[in-house]
């Protein structure tokens, strides 16, 4: 389930966005055509306090923080479970159909595309000296791998915990100036 909020302050000239995700799951079907979950948000586990999955806060000209935007990003962890059958059906049907097209090549002119904007973007950003505050917390997913390809087979289980990642900015006075160092490509 999403949930999203809207705040709009027209008279301070400040906007919040806010969404979360309570929980959901991703589910296959076995050899018996049982149901059987492959990826399921389970935060009862290891946070039983937090009762959303996902969290995301965006803010602009937020009160709290001297920044111009805020952006917080709050991931609990999920559970996969390797289930042979049925992640080899979720495989066939995104399968991409066998064409002549350079994927390698495609996928270069994206990034390489996402590069020059990100580029772009991040000299504006220092141009115009924009202050965005950035605190994300993610616990990475576990993963649970039978020992038989699938749980209802019984014996030894590996469990693969990623661990979590934490960022947060620390912000820098607004009276600093910044030197622009740009590459240029052209040769």
């Amino acid at each position: 389930m999403l949930i999203k909020r809207y705040i709009i302050y027209p008279w301070l000239i400040l906007c919040r966005i806010s969404c979360n995700t309570e929980s959901f799951a991703v589910e296959g079907a076995s050899v018996e055509h049982e149901l059987v979950p492959i990826l399921t948000s389970d935060i009862g586990v290891y946070a039983p306090t937090v009762n959303q999955v996902f969290t995301l806060d965006l803010e602009m000209r937020p009160t709290y923080v001297d920044a111009d935007v805020s952006l917080k990003l709050n991931i609990q962890p999920v559970e996969i479970v390797y289930d042979v059958h049925s992640i080899s059906e979720v495989t066939a049907f995104f399968q991409v159909p066998n064409r002549n097209i350079d994927m390698k090549a495609a996928a270069m002119d994206t990034i390489q595309g996402v590069a020059e904007y990100s580029r772009a973007g991040l000299h504006y950003a220092i141009e115009q000296h924009k202050t965005i505050h950035v605190a994300v917390n993610m616990r990475s997913p576990y993963i649970v791998i039978p020992e038989h390809g699938t749980l209802h087979s019984g014996g030894n289980v590996l469990v693969i915990d990623f661990g979590n990642l934490r960022v947060e900015s620390e912000l820098q006075p607004k009276d600093v100036s910044l030197e622009i160092f740009i590459e240029d490509d052209s040769g």
